[in-house]
């Protein structure tokens, strides 16, 4: 049996990119799974950059995406929905996943519900599998926060047919039920709704519970909780992580073919489902790579632009040992006899080095993004920047913001916290300070850069901020998700005295923004390598079908890259990546633009190839 894991992602909160792929549901030979969830561990959950999440109590914060997740869609071998994902790390509102579910079956939704959880400490035995429960009306609990009105006793029976055991029977259970929490989901939400009187009611507030795993010690003790719930649990690994994701500065994660074997092998002997994490990682193209906390050190870090994850198949999609591996246990474990043949891994092209011949400055880039005025600095998430289809979404979400402040005096820059989330202060045009780090209350002196007798006596004091990723990614007690406002809120002061009469620039680099850069006439020759923020373009000319190809960037310092019209990502010098992935579909046969944003020192040239580079680690050439 074939499967595949989907993730669902609103059109309204998405990408060009996220809307390009279009599975066909109607395959008879593929089952899908699709996760409709907010807490998508990508890119800030697709939550809206302006959310309640962000920006106070008193926003809407489910209202403003609930809409969104009201699509649905019915037809196509979808065998199962999952609810959340890992949500038991993070939180223990029961009531949350009851809303969601409810949501789904409003909407016509009768396949089988998971969730899927894992250990999020396993040191000190923490699971999300204890600490949300969610999965059967013989272990719904009641919430801390809320005092149970009336405790029903409730006789089990197979509540999921599909899973049940040879004899379709299951041992009775006593339910214990906060049934305040049933009652809003069951009975419509109103306080004087009506109790559950049945099983098939009960069934509202219940889902499978799966497991997510690397290492088959952690697996075991996720498989014995899931069948103390009950002897007729499937087991089901949901995510069983192939590899891990990489952050600029680490060193590039693999997982050996030994211990991938051996864990793989161990799994299918309990004859337990198995759902590689990942399968096929891809890119992150564009902004969308998002970012994770680090809880042990204290820190940001951000995910590369790929997400090769050590999968079964590269970046590019291509076979693999591991993906051998596994098609081989597979097989054994099976038996099954009408496998497919390997596919040939798709061809790559060398299409060499392509010289920069234009240059266009950061004060003409200013000139191509709105501009606004403010009495201090403000996140840009708060920017009134965006409507889609009628819905206010406000804010600027993704690339760089400048505040820019014409002064006088003054000599001492202070932030009062730490970056968001990363720094650089130009006074009159030139590099000061580059800060980035969970470092607050950092002085910057800008005396450097000062006015002669000959110049005059006002400065400009620009700082460049940079979004670098949302987290995507939270523990329970942490409020790192709420923390997620990008660029200046009002924590920035020149010799003790906060900064005003601030001139705003969001320079969110989307695709509007690409059409103005592409089109304009200001660009200027190029004339070699620079130290200061802009963008720089050179041509490509293919003379056939495009094929795919690697962009190396090791010559160059840290930015992002437009083909064509296309965001192929983020680069940073310090790696360990140092190709971006450019899919043939990208190019064109003819002429095609590659336009290079770089933040430090540019170069004259840049070169595709046919191999990739994941695992280069560097230093971080004369920035911090």
């Amino acid at each position: 049996m074939s499967g595949l894991q989907t993730y669902f992602v609103p059109r309204v909160l998405s990408s060009k990119i996220t809307r390009q792929w279009k599975p066909d549901f109607s395959k008879p030979d593929i089952l899908f799974r699709r996760e409709p969830a907010p807490y998508l561990e990508w890119k800030f959950a697709l939550f809206p950059c302006r959310s309640g999440i962000l920006v106070g109590p008193d926003a809407e914060d489910e209202g403003v995406w609930i809409k969104h997740i009201d699509i649905h869609h019915k037809g196509g071998p979808i065998i199962a929905v999952q609810v959340e994902n890992e949500f038991g790390s993070y939180s223990n509102d029961t009531g949350h996943l009851l809303f969601l579910k409810k949501t789904l079956i409003d909407n016509g939704i009768r396949e089988l519900f998971f969730t899927s959880d894992g250990y999020f400490n396993y040191t000190e035995g923490l699971n999300g599998l204890d600490n949300t429960p969610f999965y059967t009306a013989s272990v719904l609990a009641a919430l801390p926060d809320r005092v149970p009105t009336r405790v029903e006793s409730v006789e089990s029976r197979t509540l999921f047919p599909d899973c049940a055991s040879s004899d379709g029977r299951r041992p009775a259970h006593q339910a214990v039920v906060d049934t305040s929490a049933v009652r809003q989901v069951v009975g419509g939400g109103g306080e004087t709704g009506p109790l559950p009187t049945s099983i098939e009611q009960i069934r509202h507030v219940e889902a499978l519970p799966t497991v997510n795993f690397q290492d088959i010690e952690q697996g075991e003790q996720l498989f014995r909780k899931v069948e103390a719930l009950s002897d007729d649990f499937p087991l089901m690994v949901t995510e069983y992580w192939s590899g891990w994701f990489d952050h600029w500065g680490t060193e590039h994660h693999s997982q050996s073919l030994q211990d991938f074997g051996s864990t793989l092998t161990a799994i299918l002997n309990r004859s337990a489902s198995v759902n590689f994490y990942m399968f096929h990682g891809g890119t992150n193209f564009g902004f969308m790579s998002g970012a994770n906390w680090d809880f042990k050190e204290i820190t940001l870090k951000t995910d590369v632009t790929s997400y090769d994850y050590d999968a079964l198949l590269t970046e590019a999609g291509d076979i693999t040992e591991k993906y051998r591996i596994a098609r081989q246990l597979i097989y054994e474990a099976t038996k099954e006899r009408n496998r497919p043949e390997i596919p040939y891994d798709t061809p790559k092209e060398d299409w060499g080095a392509v010289s920069i011949k234009q240059y266009m400055p950061l004060e003409t880039i200013l000139t191509l993004t709105k501009k606004f005025s403010e009495n201090g600095t403000v996140p840009m998430e708060m920017l009134d920047l965006h409507s889609v289809d009628g819905v206010d979404f406000g804010g600027q979400r993704y690339g760089y913001i400048l505040y820019r402040v014409n002064i006088t005096e003054g000599h001492n820059l202070t932030f009062t916290e730490f970056p968001r989330d990363r720094i650089e202060v130009f006074v009159d045009g030139n590099s000061v300070a580059i800060l980035e780090g969970m470092v607050d209350n950092v002085n910057v002196n800008i005396s450097r850069g000062r006015h002669t007798d000959t110049q005059p006596k006002g400065r400009v004091l620009d700082i460049l901020v940079e979004n670098r990723g949302r987290v995507n990614y939270g523990l329970m007690g942490t409020t790192i998700l709420d923390e997620q406002l990008k660029g200046l809120n009002n924590n920035c002061f020149l010799d003790g005295e906060p900064l005003t009469d601030v001139e705003i620039y969001p320079l969110e680099f989307d695709d509007d923004f690409y059409k103005r850069l592409s089109g304009n006439h200001e660009w200027e020759v190029y004339s070699g390598q620079t130290d200061l923020p802009g963008f720089y373009r050179g041509r490509l000319f293919i003379g056939y079908t495009p094929l795919d190809s690697y962009l190396s960037m090791k010559d160059w310092t840290k930015g992002f890259v437009y083909v064509n019209s296309h965001n192929v990502g983020r680069y940073w010098n310090k790696g360990p990546q140092q190709t971006l992935f450019v899919p043939g579909p990208y190019l064109r046969q003819g002429f095609n633009e590659i336009i290079i944003f770089e933040q430090h020192k540019s170069n004259n040239s840049v070169k595709f190839q046919e191999t990739y580079v994941l695992d280069a680690l560097q230093d971080d050439v004369g920035h911090a």
